[in-house]
């Protein structure tokens, strides 16, 4: 893993029962995919790490992710440490708990 990496995860906000409600991504410094995690509702998870597996077009930005105009996604970025720690152990509570704590983050403080 080299350190300019890029690390992402997207929840797909009105996504299918057999489609994926979270994807995580270790991006290269083209956003090309190095790997990638699909997390669906049941809590099954598919790792992709081979060449043939991962996406033919590089990762669009953060900004044309969310701005979609026919899919509603949220993406967030990780630190190399929280995706490794996914890429160990998937689940839909981390997920979940990543993308609040994103949220909260955003959020001005109250005084």
């Amino acid at each position: 893993m080299k350190s300019h990496h890029a690390f992402e995860l997207i929840q797909w906000l009105n996504h299918s029962l057999d489609e994926p409600c979270f994807i995580a991504a270790e991006l290269d410094e083209k956003r090309w995919e190095v790997r990638k995690l699909e997390i669906f509702p049941d809590g099954t998870v598919t790792r992709f790490i081979l060449e043939n597996e991962l996406a033919e077009l590089p990762w669009p930005s953060q900004q044309e992710i969310s701005g979609d105009e026919y899919e509603d996604f949220l993406p967030i970025c990780l630190t190399a440490e929280l995706f490794e720690k996914l890429w160990r152990a998937p689940s839909l509570q981390f997920c979940n708990e990543a993308i609040g704590q994103s949220l909260q983050a955003l959020r001005p403080s109250v005084s």
